[in-house]
This record gives C-alpha cells, sequence and structure tokens, in this order.
C-alpha cells in the first residue's frame, strides 16, 4: 500500500512538472512564470506599518541578504537574433531553430550562467524572460552580460554543422514600480534598442530624472 501511494506521487509530481514545463528548452512556461512573478509582486509589497514594514521570514528566505530593498528583483528579456534566418535557411530550417532553443534552455539551468535562486522561463517563440530575485538593475547587467556570452560561446550543433547565435538583452527594475505588466514591457522596450544599436548586447532600461517611467523607443523591431 505504501508503495502504491509513492508511485502514485510520483506520477503526481511528474504530471505537475510536464504542466508547468516547456518541453522544448526544459524551462518553466510563460504561466508558471506569471504565478512566480505574482508571488515576487506580493512578498516585495511594502508592509503596513503595523508591522513596522519589516519582511516576512519568507521574504528574507527569498532574497537571500536581508539587506536588500523590498522592491529589488530585476526582469531579463532575451531575444535570439536572426533566428528567422535560421528557420528558413537551406540545409537548416525549424528543426535547426528548435536544436538552438534547447541548448540555450540547457545553458540558462547548467548554473554556469545563472544563479541558482534565479527563475528562466520560455515566454513565447524565441524570446526568453530571466527573473533574478532579490537582484539590483546594476547586478541585473552583470546576470546579462554573462547570459550574452554564453550564448555567443554556444555554437550548437545541427547535422554536423555548428549555428553562430547571439542574443539581445534587456534589463528592468522593479526598482521604482511593482507593474508587473509595466516591468516587463521596460525590458522588452531595453531589448529591442539593443537590437536597434548593433544586436549580441545588453542594454539597461534606466529611468529618466523627470519621468521614472520614460523609455527612449526604438525605431523599430529588429
Amino acid at each position: 500500500m505504501a508503495k502504491k501511494t509513492s508511485d502514485l506521487e510520483k506520477q503526481n509530481e511528474a504530471l505537475k512538472e510536464q504542466t508547468i514545463t516547456d518541453p522544448l528548452t526544459g524551462l518553466i512556461n510563460r504561466r508558471e512564470l506569471n504565478r512566480h512573478l505574482e508571488e515576487l509582486k506580493e512578498k516585495w509589497k511594502p508592509k503596513s506599518p503595523g508591522l513596522g514594514g519589516k519582511r516576512s521570514a519568507d521574504t528574507t528566505r527569498l532574497v537571500g541578504h536581508t539587506d536588500r530593498k523590498q522592491d529589488d528583483f530585476v526582469i531579463i528579456m532575451i531575444d535570439l537574433d536572426h533566428f528567422k534566418d535560421i528557420n528558413d535557411a537551406p540545409g537548416l530550417g525549424h528543426a535547426a531553430g528548435d536544436a538552438v532553443l534547447h541548448q540555450v534552455g540547457k545553458l540558462l539551468l547548467s548554473g554556469k550562467v545563472l544563479r541558482a535562486h534565479d527563475i528562466p522561463a520560455r515566454y513565447g517563440g524565441e524570446e526568453i524572460v530571466v527573473v533574478c530575485p532579490g537582484t539590483r538593475l546594476d547586478e541585473g547587467e552583470i546576470v546579462a552580460k554573462k547570459i550574452r556570452e554564453g550564448i555567443a560561446n554556444l555554437k550548437p550543433l545541427y547535422n554536423d554543422n555548428a549555428i553562430n547565435i547571439t542574443a539581445s538583452l534587456g534589463v528592468s527594475s522593479a526598482a521604482t514600480t511593482l507593474d508587473i505588466d509595466e516591468i516587463l514591457k521596460k525590458a522588452d522596450v531595453a531589448m529591442y534598442q539593443a537590437k536597434a544599436d548593433g544586436r549580441n548586447r545588453v542594454n539597461k532600461a534606466i529611468p529618466t530624472r523627470h519621468d521614472p517611467h520614460a523609455e527612449t523607443l526604438p525605431t523599430g523591431r529588429l
């Protein structure tokens, strides 16, 4: 009886894993990403005056550093450069594109470019989001640069052909807002600015002095 219960628990755990994981990259899917973001938003909300503005024990454990600001987390938007060219290239095609995404997912899960508490997720198509809890904007930029370098060095093989890939990354912070859609939009805008600036680079969303939510929009999506 105990073995049957254990087997059932394993099956349920495997089923749960399937529902939250993107099968191609091995990263969590967008639905699970949204759950993590909402959870972060709740943990980072300012506490009521009656609580003395202190974080809960759960928040402290999640951040890992007691001196972090309550609103410190970073979102990194990653978009693979010229990905459509891989899918459309003779001798490559969508299978090659899938192989590239699979290798990028493996890199992000390998521990080589991300920290243990960072959360990578497939956002859609060739876009990937990394959420960095307990991280300031400048620190997030350092993480993004490690990701960019790691992707540029991947050179995944497909039919014995090495594929050169690069990525453009945008970094935004929750330091001025806990509006998840706004933070994602700022990261997205910063990422497309990185493409407009030449691709294979990291661009940081920096609020202006007069408007903390203002962005300089790129001229178009590339």
